[in-house]
């Protein structure tokens, strides 16, 4: 059986460009890196709709709170 496809390798060197992309970033633009690669990657859209599915969640709606007493 002949292997046309090695995962592993293509694993690898996506990992490598990743790295040098992201050498010599703090934490906070290795972050910001990711959201804008996966906002502008080919699920950039649904990447979008659960982000602003996340921030909506976290938005309080009127009337819907703990009632006090």
């Amino acid at each position: 059986m002949t292997k046309s496809f090695d995962a592993l390798a293509f694993k690898w060197q996506a990992q490598d460009r990743i790295y040098e992309q992201v050498k010599g970033m703090n934490a906070a633009e290795e972050v910001g890196y990711f959201q804008r690669t996966a906002e502008a990657g080919e699920l950039g859209a649904w990447w979008r709709k659960v982000k602003g599915a996340q921030e909506a969640a976290k938005t309080p709606v009127v009337g819907q709170g703990k009632r006090d007493g």
